[in-house]
């Protein structure tokens, strides 16, 4: 999903500021959040606007990604790092209402989630 790189976080940012997460228990934490991030990657309302055309981007994106998957509890058949970098991206996207998931993407997100005992977010999606 590198290619996700340029735009994931247009998609992710402004859900995490929207979401109930412990991190923004204060305004004041939210507050910070806000002003520093929408300082380097521009408006969350303005990405919020262009949620459709991101969340068709990532589809594609993890189309790709689909045909890449070895085995579903481990993207290349054994844990590596690469699992490290790939299941926290998936499980953040969570978040985001709406993606459609390929079965062996979302094998494999549902997989890592439980080996790792750590929730996906989708009950919080946006």
């Amino acid at each position: 999903l590198r290619t996700g790189n340029g735009y994931v976080n247009q998609l992710l940012l402004p859900r995490f500021a929207k979401s109930a997460i412990d991190e923004f228990c204060s305004a004041a934490a939210l507050q910070y959040f806000i002003r520093k991030k929408e300082a380097s990657s521009g408006s969350f309302d303005n990405h919020l606007a262009h949620s459709a055309g991101l969340i068709k981007k990532i589809g594609d994106d993890l189309r790709l990604l689909d045909k890449l998957i070895v085995q579903p509890n481990a993207v290349n058949g054994e844990l590596s790092e690469d699992d490290i970098h790939l299941f926290p991206l998936l499980r953040n996207l969570t978040l985001v209402a709406g993606i459609h998931w390929p079965t062996k993407v979302a094998d494999y997100r549902d997989n890592m989630a439980k080996q790792t005992q750590i929730n996906l977010l989708s009950s919080m999606a946006i």
